[in-house]
């Protein structure tokens, strides 16, 4: 099957796109696109990246071991998947504003994060 056909395979099966996968990684979306077109494998931090967030082992994103039994997602865990992915394409901006942040500015926001995240859960 080799990276390329399993990765365009993964990422039709979770629902997300190669533009939400680029964003998270922190590259662009022409850099996946070089992979697709000439069958290069990412480097190791971003093949961890990727397998991470498509749920699955490196090895198995890089198909190097195919035996793998991986759990399916269940529907409501793949809704979620969805809906978190859609959130962090239309919050990128944000994110890398946060990711910017110092250490200690971090700690100030740190809070205001965490209940905007209990108050998400308490709508869901």
């Amino acid at each position: 099957m080799g990276f390329r056909d399993r990765f365009q395979a993964l990422v039709k099966e979770r629902g997300t796109t190669q533009e939400a996968i680029a964003s998270l990684v922190g590259i662009n979306r022409v850099t996946i696109s070089k992979w697709m077109a000439k069958g290069i494998i990412p480097r190791a931090d971003q093949a961890e990246k990727i397998a991470r967030h498509l749920g699955v082992t490196v090895e198995y994103l890089l198909d190097i071991d195919d035996s793998l039994d991986l759990k399916q997602p269940s529907s409501i865990q793949q809704k979620e998947y969805v809906t978190v992915n859609s959130w962090i394409a239309s919050n990128r901006d944000v994110i890398l504003d946060l990711m910017a942040l110092d250490s200690s500015a971090l700690e100030l926001v740190r809070p205001m994060i965490a209940a905007a995240a209990s108050e998400a859960r308490r709508r869901k």
